[in-house]
């Protein structure tokens, strides 16, 4: 059983089910294992022709295909060296083996060859089993071997797999053979640093394991402590299963295979080695980047794939922790309206340990960065003032009315977060409304004829309805100066809406699509499902202009929608706001799904809980999906302290508790909402960064 696993890695037979293609990749031909050249004008494979593995080498595009050997033997594991040439390996077929043995049996095995100008030179001889080549800088190849070490006077020993390395300016191998604390282990598939100091290689330390992913110095191959300490390792084995590791040719990420519980298969993960942030991109095996970063070649069930790589979506990690930041609440504790005070409250957002930043833009309709769109005189609210620690009052960034500000305080969260290769998200609440009574926005206030009513015909002052064009078109410009920070994801959440809702859309473009679906009819309560799926088209059309303004900005921006449940009504959101989230996730319009709120059942909380977290996770498509571990004393009975209340335990263990509930329904990751001053406590945070 162990032999068995072991050669199925070795030789990546794995074996997976069809599953939907990605939109952004692009199927070249058949084969496994591609790997850029230098100039990424071409491709080397492995592929099964004539019965018999070979390597060929194509365009990067696709198209012709030129076969390095023409014989009957096996070809396998291409790499390219810095000039040009392939290293691959290749044996005898099995049935010349004979004759090979008897006219020289030091050439029996599966051995390093070089070819380059249509000349191929041996490289290693021997009964051996030599693959994966690595070309360091310096022409150093490292490749696993499975040549083992002299044991005392007798031949080598083979082992299961080493480590050794060969000079293309020498003629001799130099074993490294890497410690491990049994002679079970395997190391395979080496790939050194583009500087040549540090390299990569996956092992397993029994068959009983999984596999991981080492880094070390090169001068430390072969020393014990890499075997022992944990430091070493970057993959963690006793959740996942992780192979095949190559750098980029800039040396801040790898790439690698990785099976992880809830993978559909095996897939391709990106890790940011400077900030440990790791992503899976998509399912397949065997990954290698282009030269400038911006591919990834990649195979599944025996076919190539090539697809861009967009930074940010690479870099986001398996399992995401987005943290909701309101810096507007910091503004006892730091001077919210300056650079300076962004970065103190991202120092102690950090406690939490997020890969991913949600800032909040917008209070009530009134943007939080200079805005055009909103520049409004003297249009200032009571909840726009903020006081500081020196005792002051100001209003600067908070309103951006009447006063020309001196630092945009929304662009330093954006160039911060960069800086600490954290993601950047833009925390949109819909309709911009927080407050029912203030921060009702300049542009609203200017523009009556575009209020929402109830079903009065009474209008509601200062509120906007999306069913107009206008507003909608007011959004999207608003939108613009939201993205012109450079976010990576667009996250509207529609439980802050500061009372709107489908009572409030009686308004003259719904009504006359009323009377022209039922005419002579009243207008009926906002509880008539038809009223609400008429409301609901005006969302959705709302939500598709916004998708369709995303695309058009040549950048990917992923768009997170945050849902809610009340009182263990899965509809209440649809009822409520005429917003069908199930559709918009079905049709590709959101990226993502964030659980902002459910009320859970005080008898039941935890089951109830998890009932509602899989049907989410059941109806979201192929949408991500993000469970909230809240501690945010705003929204009652949804925050950690509340489900310690309702479960008997410490805010540490409904924390722990809730984190395995996320993992458990296969979440994408989790809602830290919000994360004020030390309101995560320290055992809290602990639990978070585990």
């Amino acid at each position: 059983m162990s032999i068995v696993r072991f050669i199925a890695i070795v030789l990546s037979s794995f074996a997976f089910a069809a599953f939907a293609s990605d939109s952004d990749e692009r199927a070249i031909g058949e084969g496994r294992k591609g790997v850029f050249s230098p100039d990424g004008t071409k491709l080397a494979f492995e592929a099964v022709r004539n019965g018999r593995l070979a390597v060929g080498v194509m365009p990067s595009s696709g198209g012709n295909i030129k076969w390095i050997r023409s014989d009957k033997g096996f070809a396998g594991f291409p790499a390219w060296t810095s000039d040009g040439a392939l290293i691959y390996t290749y044996s005898l077929a099995s049935n010349t083996s004979f004759v090979a043995v008897r006219n020289n049996p030091m050439d029996d095995g599966a051995n390093l060859w070089l070819s380059k100008n249509g000349r191929h030179v041996q490289l290693t001889h021997g009964r051996v089993f030599d693959y994966g080549a690595s070309v360091a800088p310096d022409g150093t190849i490292w490749f696993s071997t499975s040549r083992g070490e002299e044991n005392g006077t007798g031949p080598k020993r083979l082992c299961v797999s080493h480590m050794a390395s060969l000079s293309l300016r020498g003629r001799g191998i130099k074993i490294r053979r890497h410690i491990s604390p049994n002679h079970n282990a395997g190391v395979m598939q080496p790939s050194v640093s583009p500087d040549g100091k540090s390299i990569l290689w996956s092992e397993v330390r029994n068959f009983w394991t999984n596999w991981r992913i080492i880094v070390a110095p090169v001068e430390m191959v072969g020393e014990e402590s890499v075997c022992t300490d944990a430091k070493y390792c970057l993959t963690n084995p006793e959740k996942s299963s992780c192979h095949s590791p190559r750098w980029s040719n800039d040396g801040s990420k790898i790439c690698y295979s990785g099976f992880l519980p809830g993978d559909p298969g095996w897939c391709v993960y990106v890790r940011d080695m400077v900030s440990g942030r790791t992503r899976r991109v998509c399912v397949g095996e065997n990954p290698c980047f282009s030269p400038d970063g911006r591919r990834i070649v990649y195979d599944r069930n025996g076919r190539l794939y090539v697809r861009s790589l967009d930074e940010a979506d690479a870099l986001r990690p398996a399992f995401e922790k987005i943290a909701q930041v309101d810096h507007w609440d910091f503004g006892k504790q730091f001077d919210i309206e300056t650079a300076k005070g962004v970065h103190n409250i991202i120092d102690h957002v950090v406690r939490t340990k997020p890969d991913t930043l949600a800032w909040r833009v917008t209070g009530g309709s009134m943007p939080r960065h200079a805005s055009r769109e909103e520049s409004v005189e003297g249009l200032v609210a009571p909840f726009s003032q903020v006081r500081i620690p020196d005792g002051g009052v100001r209003t600067g960034h908070v309103r951006l009315f009447g006063v020309s500000p001196a630092e945009d305080v929304y662009s330093a969260a954006s160039k911060e977060c960069a800086k600490r290769k954290l993601g950047f998200c833009a925390y949109w609440p819909y309709e911009e409304n927080h407050w029912h009574v203030s921060k009702i926005g300049g542009w609203n206030i200017a523009h009556p004829q575009f209020w929402c009513a109830n079903t009065n015909r009474t209008p509601w002052v200062g509120r906007c309805s999306v069913s107009f064009p206008e507003v909608v078109t007011h959004k999207l410009r608003l939108l613009d100066e939201i993205l012109a920070a450079g976010p990576d994801t667009l996250y509207i959440e529609a439980w802050r809406t500061g009372g709107w809702g489908v009572r409030n859309e009686y308004v003259q473009p719904n009504i006359d699509v009323w009377n022209s679906r039922y005419p002579g009819e009243p207008l009926p309560p906002p509880t008539d499902k038809r009223w609400i799926a008429l409301v609901a088209e005006r969302q959705y059309s709302f939500f598709c202009s916004v998708r369709r303004h995303l695309d058009g900005t040549g950048h990917k921006i992923r768009f997170l929608l945050g849902i809610y449940d009340r009182h263990a009504d899965p509809d209440a959101m649809y009822r409520e706001r005429g917003i069908d989230w199930r559709r918009l996730a079905r049709n590709g319009i959101i990226d993502g799904i964030v659980i902002m709120a459910y009320d859970p059942d005080p008898k039941h909380p935890l089951e109830s809980t998890r009932t509602f977290y899989r049907s989410v996770a059941r109806d979201k498509g192929d949408c991500q999906l993000f469970c909230p571990v809240s501690e945010y004393c705003q929204i009652k009975k949804r925050g950690i302290g509340d489900y310690a209340r309702m479960l008997g335990v410490s805010k540490r263990e409904a924390t722990r508790i809730l984190l395995n509930l996320a993992h458990e329904v296969k979440a994408d990751g989790i809602l830290m909402e919000c994360v004020d001053y030390n309101n995560y406590t320290d055992e809290m945070c602990e639990e978070l960064n585990k």
